[in-house]
Order: structure tokens, then C-alpha cells, then sequence
């Protein structure tokens, strides 16, 4: 392993412009020294650094500012210790990174990596934010397209973010997301709506997992949990879906959105404290995910209730429309059913009945015993009609 650094600015293709005259290799750290270094072809090291190495200059650039290259860091990664290490200029063509981790750090606003172009970037790497104020992982300043493989994530730079958007750019991103501990969120939106798709949980620390003050459209497949403050918090009116639970903490709602509105699949958790899951004028709920919809909540004396989107078949049906001493049902197990249903020999024949039809039948000796236990005067009348012939001496000695 050699620390390898540019002694002159140039292209990274050049030797020329290296210690030792040769192009860094995959066994090499390679430092900015102070230069500005355009990379014109793929690059295969441990890590790419504008940090201050022993001897060395604190400072300097990476660049690419043509598309089609690849650069793989398979030790520290990339990392920033002034400004900008790494900058994606190119307008064009597809930007493959694959470094491990992406860190800011050192300086104030020092990036890790900055998006200046409108081109496609691919990343494979863990982003993070540095301890120092405005120092983010990556910078997106140019309408790209972006796909991230790789975890997100502020620590405790004031206003330091691990994904900060100022572009109308398309983002998406496997992997989860984590706000910091000082004012920092892990994705921040500002100044253009953006489109930032998120497969992967997002959670807040004292700080967002994301935040967005623009009209932008983001879909979140994942979990969102509120901790001291909100998990993702929109104050503007952008159209935003979740597929996944949104919990939302004793003193923090899971998700805020100050307009439009929320397309929701999945489980609802307000805290004990009664604290919203999800704050937003509107809220669309689906049945789609996981066979589940509902919305947990507390009530006055503390006890978990349920509700279900109205209309759909995980509705919970009254008591009296369900069968008497059927089991419990309902999302809490809270409900017992009151309905009786008669057995279809007791239904008149061919009656609807439950599932099936009634097969009761009248018999003639039914209806013979009906009239002889009844003290209807009708029934007493017909119960003592003669069955026999009478005389007309009977006749009138009968009296009714």
C-alpha cells in the first residue's frame, strides 16, 4: 500500500503528473495534494482523499467532467477534507461509482461528493455527512439522474446532511436513510422540487431521516419512525406514497406534510401520548400491502384500537351482522359477535338462511296439534267439530 498524489494539476491517465511518475494502482491511497485532478479514464484504488497527508497539501480536487468512466475504491472509500473532493461535472454519458463509503469531513462545507451535471450517476456506497457544519455526503446541484446503493445518513454537523437536493433531479435509493443529531437530515430537498424514490427505512434522530421544503414527488418503500422529532417532514405540498408502517414517537409525528397529499399502504402507529403517525390535510389509505390497512391508536383510558379504510374487505363488520359465540374478531381480537342464525330446519322451506336455505316443513299433525293446545276460540271450535255423522238430536242438543 503507497500513498499516491499528483505533484502537478492534469488528467489521472498521465504519469507525468504523479509521485513516482506512475498512475495509481489498485494498492494505492491516493491524495489531491493541493491539485486539481481530472479523471479521464477508469480508476481502480483504495481510496480517493483531498484530506492532508503526512508531509502534504491540505486541499485540491477530483473531476469528471466527460460521462462513461468507472471508479472503484475498495478501502476508505472517497473523502472529503476541504471543500469538494469529488466533483461530477459531465453533462452526458453514465458515471459508475463504487467506493465503499462516501464521507465528508474536515472543513466546513467540505462534500463528499458533488453532482454539478445533468448526466446519470450510479453509486454503490454508503453515504455520510461530516461532524462539521454544512459538510454533506453528496450534493446534487444539476438535474441527474441518480441511483444509490448504499445506506444515507447525518451525524452531528450542524445543517450537515447526507443527501442534500437543490436540482430538479431524479434520485433513487436502496438502502435506509438517518437523520442526524444536530440539525442535520439525511436527504434535504430546498430550492427545485426534485423526484426521490427511497426503498429502505427512514428514521430520525433529533434530527429528520428527510426533509423537503418543495413540491416534490417522494415515494418511500420502507419503514418511517419518529424519534425526538419527525421521521420525514415536508412543509410544502408535495405528492408523497408510503408503503410500510409510519410509528410515530411520544413527542413527534411520523410523517408531516403541511399540503397536499399522502397515498398510504400499511400499519399507522400513533404513540401513547396519542401523537399522530401521519400529520396531512389528506390522506389516501389502500389495501395492497401486506393484506393490511389500519391506523393504530390509544384511547382515553390507554387501551390500542384499531381502524381499518372504510370500505375495504378488513373492515370490521358490527356484532349483530356477526354470528353469536363465533370466536373474537377484529384487529385487537375486542369483538364478539351477537347474531342469531337458526338452523335451516327451522326456516321455512327454501327460505335464504346463513349460507344455505331452510328445510322446515308443516306436517298435517303439526298443524292438528297447534289447533289442540291452542285456547284461541276458533281453535276451541275447530278442535270440537264432530268428525263423525250426527243426528239431527245431536245437532240440537249441541251448544257452543
Amino acid at each position: 500500500m503507497a500513498d499516491k498524489y499528483p505533484t502537478i494539476n492534469g488528467n489521472w491517465s498521465n504519469p507525468l503528473i504523479w509521485n513516482g511518475l506512475s498512475v495509481p494502482t489498485a494498492s494505492d491511497d491516493v491524495y489531491a495534494d493541493g491539485k486539481a485532478v481530472i479523471i479521464d479514464t477508469n480508476v481502480n484504488v483504495l481510496s480517493i482523499r483531498n484530506t492532508q497527508r503526512s508531509g502534504g497539501t491540505l486541499g485540491g480536487s477530483f473531476t469528471i467532467s466527460s460521462g462513461g468512466f468507472t471508479v472503484i475504491c475498495t478501502g476508505l472509500g472517497i473523502f472529503s477534507g476541504a471543500v469538494s473532493c469529488f466533483t461530477i461535472s459531465a453533462a452526458s454519458g453514465t458515471t459508475t461509482i463504487n467506493a465503499g463509503t462516501i464521507t465528508a469531513g474536515g472543513a466546513v462545507g467540505a462534500v463528499g461528493i458533488a453532482i454539478t451535471g445533468a448526466s446519470i450517476v450510479n453509486i454503490t456506497a454508503n453515504i455520510n455527512a461530516g461532524a462539521n457544519s454544512d459538510s454533506h455526503g453528496c450534493n446534487i446541484i444539476a438535474a441527474a439522474n441518480v441511483t444509490i446503493i448504499g445506506n444515507i445518513s447525518a451525524t452531528t454537523g450542524a445543517s450537515a446532511h447526507g443527501l442534500r437536493i437543490t436540482a430538479a433531479a431524479t434520485i433513487t435509493i436502496t438502502g435506509n436513510v438517518t437523520g442526524g443529531t444536530n440539525n442535520g437530515t439525511g436527504i434535504n430537498n430546498t430550492t427545485v422540487a426534485a423526484t426521490i424514490n427511497v426503498t429502505g427505512n427512514v428514521t430520525a434522530q433529533t434530527s429528520a431521516g428527510i426533509s423537503s421544503n418543495q413540491n416534490s414527488t417522494i415515494n418511500i418503500t420502507g419503514n418511517l419512525t419518529a424519534n425526538n422529532v419527525t421521521a420525514v417532514s415536508l412543509t410544502a405540498s408535495p405528492t408523497t406514497s408510503v408503503i410500510g408502517t409510519i410509528t410515530a414517537s411520544n413527542s413527534a409525528v411520523g410523517l408531516s406534510q403541511t399540503g397536499g397529499t399522502v397515498t398510504f399502504w400499511g400499519t399507522a402507529i400513533n404513540s401513547s401520548n396519542s401523537v399522530m403517525a401521519i400529520y396531512c390535510p389528506t390522506i389516501k389509505l389502500y389495501n395492497g400491502y401486506s393484506n393490511t390497512v389500519e391506523w393504530r391508536f390509544r384511547d382515553e383510558l390507554g387501551n390500542v384500537k384499531t381502524l381499518y379504510s372504510a370500505g375495504l374487505p378488513l373492515g370490521n363488520p358490527l356484532p349483530i351482522n356477526v354470528r353469536s359465540g363465533s370466536p373474537p374478531y377484529g384487529a385487537s381480537g375486542e369483538l364478539t359477535g351477537t347474531m342469531i342464525v337458526p338452523s335451516p330446519s327451522d326456516v321455512r322451506i327454501s327460505v335464504p338462511t346463513d349460507n344455505t336455505v331452510g328445510t322446515g316443513q308443516l306436517t298435517a299433525a303439526d298443524f292438528l296439534a297447534a289447533i289442540a293446545a291452542s285456547s284461541d276460540p276458533i281453535a276451541v271450535r275447530l278442535n270440537n267439530v264432530s268428525t263423525v255423522d250426527t243426528s239431527g238430536a245431536q245437532m240440537a242438543s249441541y251448544n257452543v
